[in-house]
């Protein structure tokens, strides 16, 4: 089961198109015991120029 997993993921990373000026910013971390997580914000851009397409921004946990 884990080979078809693998599988399909690597079917789907071959379809993607590249990254970017990608960039993944910290904001703080918080945490308890022993559980932690982190806020941040991430961007990238969806290909690589001249083919570039847009800027994508996310905000992570």
């Amino acid at each position: 089961m884990r080979t078809a997993t693998r599988e399909a993921l690597l079917e789907v990373a071959r379809s993607m198109k590249p990254l970017s000026s990608v960039t993944i910013a910290p904001e703080r971390t918080v945490g308890d015991g022993n559980l932690a997580y982190t806020y941040g914000r991430a961007s990238w851009v969806n290909g690589r120029p001249p083919d570039a397409g847009a800027t994508t921004y996310v905000r992570v946990v």
